[in-house]
C-alpha cells in the first residue's frame, strides 16, 4: 500500500515537472521565433497610415488634423540606411468654450522624418542621433523606455500576436487600450506620443497596396476573414502627371482639388471616372479630396 502511494506521488512530480518543462520550451521556441523573423517596417512599399489627432490650446480652440503618412524613399547616413517618411493633410479648427477661434480650414504637407529598424528596434533619426521608438525583443514586465514617452516608461504588461495580411506580428500591450504592433506602429499612430493628454491622436487606418489591413476608422475598418468592409477605392493615372490626371472611382462620386495653401482649384463630378486638368496650373503638390456614399478619400497630386 505504501509503495502504491509513493509510486502514485512520483508519477504526480513527474507529471508536473514535465508540464513545467514543456511550459517553458513553448515560451523558449515562442520567444525564439520572434526573435529570428524580426518584422521592419514598412510592410509594403505602398504603405499608407492614416492617423487622426488634435491638440487643444489655452483659449479653447480644438485643432483636428487628419494626416497620411506615407513612404518617400530611403536615404543613408554614414552608411546606415533609413526610411524617409513624408505626409500630408487636412487641418480645421472647431469652438469648445469660447467662440473665438476663426482660423480657415487648410492643407499641408512635408517629410515625416527618418525611420529604421535593427534586431526588433525602431528608431528615428533626430538631430543627429537615433532615438529608440519600440522594442519588440521586450517580453512581459520589460519596461520601454521610448522617445514616445519620455516622462513616462511603460511596462510591458502582455504579448501576443496579430494576422495582417497573412503574416503574423508580434503585438505588445502597454495598457488596455495601447498596443504596439511590428511594422505599423502603435494605436495611438506612427511616431506619435504614448503619452496623451491634452494632445491625443489614433491610429485610423493602415493600408497597403489600396486595401486597408488594419484600422479603428469608420473608413478603414479591420479585416475579419475574408470579408473586407467597403471602402472608398480611386485610381489615378499618372501620378505624377504633366498635368492631366484621368480619375476612376468604383461608384458615384464628387471631387475637389486644392493647392497647398487650401485654395479650391477645381470641382467636378463622375459616375465612374473623369478628367482633372491642371495644365495651366503651377507645378507642385495639390491634394484631391474625393467624396461618395461609402466615404472620403484624400489623395496627393503631383504636376510636373
Amino acid at each position: 500500500m505504501v509503495d502504491t502511494v509513493a509510486d502514485d506521488c512520483r508519477k504526480i512530480n513527474y507529471l508536473n515537472t514535465m508540464k513545467h518543462v514543456l511550459l517553458l520550451l513553448a515560451t523558449f521556441l515562442s520567444v525564439s521565433a520572434f526573435s529570428q523573423n524580426w518584422a521592419t517596417f514598412p510592410l509594403d512599399s505602398s504603405a499608407q497610415w492614416q492617423i487622426d489627432y488634435a491638440w487643444l490650446d489655452g483659449e479653447g480652440c480644438l485643432f483636428e488634423h487628419e494626416v497620411i503618412y506615407f513612404l518617400e524613399g530611403e536615404v543613408s547616413i554614414d552608411s546606415t540606411a533609413y526610411q524617409q517618411i513624408g505626409f500630408y493633410g487636412y487641418r480645421w479648427v472647431e469652438n469648445t468654450f469660447s467662440g473665438g477661434c476663426q482660423e480657415p480650414p487648410m492643407y499641408f504637407d512635408g517629410t515625416v522624418g527618418l525611420f529604421r529598424t535593427e534586431d526588433g528596434k525602431y528608431y528615428r533619426h533626430n538631430l543627429g542621433e537615433d532615438e529608440l521608438m519600440f522594442d519588440f525583443s521586450l517580453g512581459i514586465g520589460d519596461t520601454l523606455f521610448s522617445a514616445l514617452s519620455v516622462f513616462d516608461p511603460l511596462v510591458i504588461q502582455s504579448v501576443d500576436s496579430i494576422e495582417i495580411d497573412g503574416v503574423f506580428r508580434k503585438r505588445q500591450w502597454l495598457n488596455q487600450d495601447l498596443w504596439v504592433i511590428e511594422g505599423i506602429g502603435s494605436a495611438y499612430g506612427f511616431d506619435q506620443s504614448l503619452y496623451q493628454f491634452e494632445n491625443w491622436s489614433s491610429l485610423n487606418c493602415y493600408s497597403h497596396s489600396g486595401v486597408p489591413q488594419l484600422g479603428l476608422g469608420t473608413y478603414c475598418r479591420l479585416i475579419n476573414g475574408l470579408e473586407i468592409n467597403e471602402v472608398l477605392k480611386a485610381n489615378v493615372s499618372p501620378n505624377p502627371s504633366s498635368g492631366i490626371f484621368n480619375l476612376t472611382v468604383q461608384q458615384q462620386f464628387s471631387y475637389q482639388v486644392y493647392d497647398l495653401f487650401g485654395r479650391l482649384i477645381q470641382t467636378g463630378a463622375g459616375s465612374t471616372n473623369a478628367e482633372i486638368d491642371l495644365r495651366y496650373e503651377p507645378d507642385g503638390v495639390y491634394l484631391l479630396r474625393l467624396e461618395s456614399k461609402k466615404g472620403s478619400l484624400t489623395q496627393k497630386l503631383v504636376k510636373q
